[in-house]
This record gives C-alpha cells, sequence and structure tokens, in this order.
C-alpha cells in the first residue's frame, strides 16, 4: 500500500486510493506506516466533511481483515470518532443513526450484535461517543426534530454511566423540552425525565446525585409545560425547591465539622 501524505490534491488522491486499496483482498501492507493509513484518511474526510469517502472508508476498514490495519485501540477510537462526527456535520439524522447503532454497542444486552463476512464474524458495535460527539449529536437531533432518538441516547448513557459526568444531564435535558413536538413525543421525553429522576435517587453509583441540575429541573418543568399538565410543573419545582434546601442544610453541615475547633486533650 502506497500514499503521500502532501498533495496538492490531496482529497481526490485518498479517493483514488481507496479505490485501488478495494481490489485487494485482503489489502498488502508494503510499510511499517500503512496501518495508519485509514485513520490519516479518516481525519482527513472529517476535515473536509467527505462524507462519501468517510463512508467508504469505514466500509473498507471494515471489510474482511483489514479492521488489523486500524492500529491500536485508540487509532479505533479517533478513527470511528472522525467517522461519525463527519457523518453528524453533513447528513439528515436517520442516517446519522444508522451509523451511530453500527457503532455504538446497544445498552441492556448481553452481547453485541456480530455480522459474518467471509464466514467469520465481526463485532461492528466497537464505540461510544467522547462528550464533543455527544454534544453534535444532540444539536443534530435538536436541528432535525429527531427527538425520538432521545430515549435511546437516554438509555446507552444510563448503561454506561455517563449522565453524571460532562455535564451531559443537563446537555441531555435540553432535548427534552422542544417548542414543537408531537404528543406521542412528549410522552416518551417524559418517561425519560422521570427515569432521569428516579437514577439520581438511586445508589447505583456515587456520581448520580450530580445528574438533577438546576437546568435539568428547569428543562422538565418546560416539559411539563409543553404538556400542558401545570400540576407536573408544580411537581417539579417543588422536588427542586426540595433537593436545593437538602443542599444547602448539607453544605452548612459540611463548613460547621470543618471550622470546628480541634478539641484538646
Amino acid at each position: 500500500m502506497v500514499y503521500r501524505t502532501q498533495h496538492p490534491r490531496y482529497s481526490d488522491l485518498l479517493s483514488y486510493t481507496v479505490d485501488e486499496l478495494s481490489k485487494q483482498k485482503p489489502i498488502l501492507v508494503q510499510d511499517a506506516e500503512d496501518n495508519k493509513y485509514f485513520l490519516m484518511a479518516m481525519a482527513a474526510a472529517r476535515q473536509t466533511n467527505d462524507v462519501d469517502l468517510a463512508k467508504r472508508l469505514y466500509k473498507l476498514a471494515w471489510r474482511g481483515c483489514n479492521k488489523a490495519l486500524l492500529g491500536s485501540e485508540l487509532e479505533r477510537y479517533r478513527f470511528h470518532n472522525y467517522y461519525l462526527l463527519t457523518l453528524i456535520a453533513s447528513e439528515p439524522i436517520d442516517t446519522i443513526m444508522e451509523a451511530y447503532n453500527d457503532l455504538v454497542p446497544p445498552g441492556e444486552v448481553e452481547f453485541v450484535t456480530l455480522i459474518e463476512y467471509e464466514g467469520v464474524a465481526y463485532c461492528l458495535q466497537v464505540y461510544i461517543p467522547e462528550s464533543k460527539s455527544w454534544k453534535a449529536l444532540y444539536e443534530a437531533i435538536e436541528l432535525y426534530d429527531g427527538y425520538q432518538y432521545v430515549p435511546q441516547i437516554y438509555q446507552d448513557l444510563k448503561f454506561y454511566n455517563s449522565l453524571p459526568h460532562n455535564n451531559q444531564s443537563t446537555l441531555l435535558s435540553k432535548l427534552l423540552a422542544p417548542k414543537h413536538a408531537k404528543p406521542e413525543i412528549l410522552q416518551l421525553l417524559a418517561e425519560v425525565a422521570d427515569d432521569m429522576y428516579n437514577l439520581s435517587l438511586s445508589d447505583l453509583s456515587p456520581h448520580n446525585v450530580n445528574i438533577m441540575t438546576a437546568d435539568v429541573y428547569s428543562n422538565f418543568i418546560q416539559l411539563a409545560l409543553n404538556m400542558d399538565d401545570v400540576d407536573k410543573a408544580y411537581d417539579w419545582f417543588m422536588k427542586y425547591r426540595s433537593a436545593n434546601h437538602m443542599k444547602r442544610n448539607l453544605e452548612k453541615s459540611t463548613s460547621l465539622v470543618q471550622n470546628r475547633p480541634c478539641s484538646k486533650h
């Protein structure tokens, strides 16, 4: 496999090399640096928002034994991250979620899906988005009114214990209060809100207490108002007041303990 890293028409060169490499089964390695080809090429596709190139690279990388050329676990992660971000920047939400489902191991399953190629089983679902990718995905959902996908995203975040970290619960909660959505979609989002609140009360993780921020409560209240459910909005408000009161008491108690003078013996 031969490629150059500098070329006046780099995108055209990459497209040409993908065509040529697609003819090889498997790809023949000619240099120790060849295992960086896919990552380098996908990074270029991301930089130029070349969706067609990204899709062809992804398909080629997962054909037969070619996945061995994806490099280390970190390099594979970066490859898939570039791929998903390229799609998010240009593709409609349904196409984005198709790629997401190929990449991300579904929550609450014992085994991920395997595909078979030439008698060999391969696992396509190998990637969990980073915080930047989650945020880009949320923005795409909002842009394309893809709120029907929010429950699935929530379950994955919940399964991988990502909600309490990197402000994920606050970012996700913004999707729970769309200005215009069908009643059945709002009902699904309300179920997510209830489950998120219950999760914050569970002891499955010591970090779950960080899920319910003031912004999260605010978005839950807005969701209830969007559903014309004033009683539910008031209920969320009272839960916020109660949680805020408990937080202040805890902070006050902690301060008293820390400032307590040491006893003399």
